[in-house]
């Protein structure tokens, strides 16, 4: 057991009345005295070890917490998948919701999205009986028909990740590509402490990878309040199609088709990068501690209570992070 407090910044939040904290200058301010371990009474250093040693005793039941955690959540996987797959199912249009899938007293008469008239034109537009021709319209003003109708909820995991942490990473650019994800699914390995997250495509005009997949490896830190820390990480390497990585943009290409300048985008595809096979850089790290306190959000929050992020019943936008942070400081 060390016989020094790791964290000496910490202040102590008790009294000084009745106690001999020994000679002081006049220089040294009470909370300076606290804060100094080595200048307090014996009586008090042995009372502290005593918190230590049951510190230490706390740290070999919390190690056994994240292993059992871990297998827990990976235990009940089996039970979760089949509610995941008709969600998927919904989102996509695989399947459409009977009455018995609702919640008691929410049947509802499904209204077909598509509509063959326009309500406020003449009577046989607006009826269907007659769908405008090119010539119909003004000049220059011939259009190609886009049906209205969708199968499943087009832009749901949009919708989503708009609604939550996610949102301050999401570029315009971004929304396009990001119409095409159609699920999110997360694994936990408790072997190799790892949790895996796929993000599934629909066929896109921007890469060719139906899936994008994130693995993040963790630690325990069994000395810190988080107990699991990210130590590297391996992603899925995007295949971009010609002209469509909106990660870069590319300047001063020479006649020999040589790219001289490549200016970085920020994107919310720049969540999918490994870490160096050696030892991680510092700026890594912090790469991979800011993605785990967003992803963390993603495991436990939005990707289970996805349907509340659409109907923005639930919401962790920056904005509204800030915005509630605005309202505690007048308060």
């Amino acid at each position: 057991m060390s016989d020094t407090i790791v964290d000496e910044t910490q202040k102590l939040d008790i009294s000084g009345e009745g106690v001999d904290f020994g000679d002081k200058s006049d220089t040294e301010s009470l909370a300076e005295t606290l804060t100094s371990f080595e200048l307090m009474p014996n009586a008090i250093k042995r009372r502290v070890y005593a918190l230590k040693r049951l510190h230490h005793q706390k740290i070999q039941i919390d190690s056994k917490f994240v292993r059992e955690f871990l297998e827990l959540q990976k235990r009940y996987e089996p039970e979760y998948e089949p509610l995941f797959e008709r969600h998927r199912q919904i989102v996509t249009g695989d399947y459409e919701p009977l009455d018995s899938d609702l919640p008691d007293g929410q049947a509802i008469d499904a209204v077909p999205i598509e509509s063959a008239g326009i309500p406020g034109f003449w009577l046989k537009i607006v009826t269907g009986d007659y769908e405008p021709l090119d010539s119909d319209l003004p000049d220059g003003e011939a259009i190609d028909a886009v049906p209205i109708e969708s199968a499943g909820i087009p832009g749901f995991w949009l919708k989503v990740l708009l609604s939550s942490a996610f949102d301050r990473h999401v570029e315009e650019y971004d929304e396009p590509i990001l119409q095409h994800l159609i699920d999110i699914k997360v694994a936990v390995n408790p072997e190799k402490t790892m949790y895996s997250f796929g993000f599934h495509f629909s066929a896109n005009d921007y890469f060719a990878n139906d899936v994008l997949m994130k693995d993040m490896y963790f630690a325990t830190n069994l000395e810190d309040i988080d107990l699991l820390y990210p130590i590297k990480c391996e992603s899925t390497e995007i295949l971009w199609k010609l002209g469509k990585d909106v990660t870069v943009d590319c300047f001063d290409q020479g006649s020999d088709g040589q790219v001289k300048t490549i200016r970085h985008n920020m994107s919310f595809f720049r969540l999918f990068w490994s870490t160096t096979a050696d030892e991680i850089t510092d700026i890594e790290t912090q790469h991979l501690m800011y993605e785990w306190d967003i992803i963390r959000d993603m495991i436990n929050t939005f990707v289970p209570n996805a349907v509340l992020f659409y109907t923005r019943e639930l919401c962790l936008t920056s904005d509204d992070m800030n915005s509630t942070d605005g309202e505690e400081e007048e308060e």
